[in-house]
């Protein structure tokens, strides 16, 4: 070997050597950087993280206001730790001197504990203006403020063309609010998941069944409010749609409930009253025929399935089981059937409650009675739809108790468990396709009798 070329190799172990102790020293550096605590002023103050921050975006944030000192080295150490998917935006509370490995740890632990605002499935919008009005944070003067906002449909315009508000397609679940959030964002937020799911889970189906995004909301959220236990809700969906194919009137308590609060009369006690039931509404199902405008509720995932692929039933009626308390229903396919469930109803109403039914805070509002169908105009799904009112008829004599001009109206029929159907052959007009029923949604109301509604008695036509 030359002596040339054994020089060029002591001067490349030189270089190496060099580098190694200089990759040494900066790593050394580095790490000292990023365990050594930092003073800062902004001790007790919150720092928001803003949902959908990118790690540059962070890095620069925690250096602008002096909790890391050192933004390159910060963000290689996130990227050494592979976290940066990890970090949550909230509301952080920095101690002063921190170090900046303890900075990363809570930016993945998350922030301080946030406002929330958990929407229920089966609330309206009014439920859910109440308790956005509720958060501190969101400075809302009172629920109308949120009302005033839901009224901005712009965000479901896709879905939607002819909502009037956002009603049902605020997506039930939980959000936080940090102290930064508006109460704009947190509805987009609900909106923003109804669109997720939509999308993911019912868009196909939807698209199947040639039903619209408003007629299966509108029918989600009655069945929402109709059945408590999710084994019924496609039991239900087939009521709701036998119910439409055969002219009937769906004569549900939740769209008369949901007609007295949009004239500002609900009395927000849990009971349907006669003058509740009497009122002019395209939304009282048991006035006008077809489905209402649109959606009483924001339903959830499983009421929107069931929607879509409801079962394939002959039920035109259910009546709440007695002798269940968790919101178990019985099922019919014809008047005389539901007549001897509300009749035993009744009956074990008086065993235990003592005397004729009387509206209880676990019960939900009942639908009315309904005997036989008859000939209305076609409807119109969309606001402000031209239907036709519909003479109620009264049902055979039960009891009831007309104390004051207002009664309570009494339905004595609830809903029922996820049972298993009876078998019934039923003429192919009962054998409900979705697709079909959403076009030609007619349906007629017969009237029922002034009696006392309960609750938790919904009783279907």
């Amino acid at each position: 070997m030359s002596h040339r070329i054994l020089k060029v190799i002591k001067i490349i172990l030189v270089v190496a050597l060099i580098g190694f102790l200089l990759a040494g020293a900066i790593c050394t550096w580095a790490w000292n950087d990023i365990n050594a605590p930092v003073q800062h002023t902004m001790a007790g103050k919150p720092v928001n993280i803003a949902l959908g921050s990118s790690t540059d975006q962070i890095v620069q944030k925690l250096q602008a206001v002096g909790i890391i000192q050192h933004g390159s080295t910060f963000k290689l150490y996130i990227k050494l730790q592979g976290v940066g998917s990890l970090i949550k935006a909230g509301d952080y509370l920095f101690p002063s001197p921190i170090a900046p490995k303890d900075v990363l740890q809570k930016l993945v632990e998350g922030g301080e504990a946030a406002n929330k605002l958990t929407i229920i499935e089966g609330w309206t919008r009014w439920d859910i203006a109440h308790a956005m009005a509720a958060i501190p944070t969101l400075k809302l003067k009172n629920a109308d403020q949120a009302l005033a906002l839901m009224n901005d449909t712009s965000s479901i315009k896709d879905l939607d063309p002819s909502a009037t508000s956002l009603e049902g397609y605020m997506f039930p679940d939980t959000y936080f609010v940090q102290s930064t959030t508006t109460a704009k964002e947190v509805l987009e937020s609900s909106v923003d998941h109804f669109h997720q799911v939509w999308k993911k889970d019912l868009a196909e189906l939807a698209t199947s069944s040639k039903q619209s995004a408003h007629d299966v909301v509108t029918v989600g959220s009655i069945i929402e409010t109709e059945a408590k236990l999710p084994g019924e809700r496609p039991v239900v969906a087939s009521v709701i749609y036998n119910r439409l194919g055969q002219h009937i009137a769906l004569s549900v308590d939740s769209t008369i409930v949901y007609a007295s609060k949009l004239a500002g009369k609900w009395k927000n006690n849990g009971i349907v009253y006669l003058s509740d039931v009497n009122r002019d509404s395209p939304y009282n199902t048991r006035k006008v025929a077809g489905l209402p405008p649109g959606p009483v509720s924001n339903p959830g995932l499983s009421s929107l399935k069931a929607a879509l692929e409801p079962a394939n039933t002959g039920f035109i009626y259910y009546v709440r089981e007695p002798s269940r308390n968790d919101g178990a229903h019985n099922f019919y396919v014809d008047a005389a059937g539901f007549e001897t469930g509300v009749q035993a109803l009744r009956n074990w109403e008086r065993l235990h409650r003592g005397g004729a039914a009387k509206p209880t805070a676990s019960t939900k509002p009942a639908a009315a009675v309904v005997s036989k169908p008859i000939t209305t105009a076609p409807i119109n799904h969309h606001p402000a739809p031209v239907v036709a009112p519909v003479q109620l008829k009264p049902h055979p004599p039960e009891p009831t108790d007309h104390k004051k001009a207002d009664t309570k109206t009494h339905s004595g029929a609830t809903s029922t468990s996820v049972h298993k159907p009876q078998t019934v052959t039923k003429p192919k007009a009962q054998t409900h396709k979705p697709a079909q029923k959403s076009k030609s949604k007619t349906m007629a109301h017969p009237k029922q009798k002034q009696t006392k509604h309960q609750k938790s008695s919904r009783h279907k036509k």
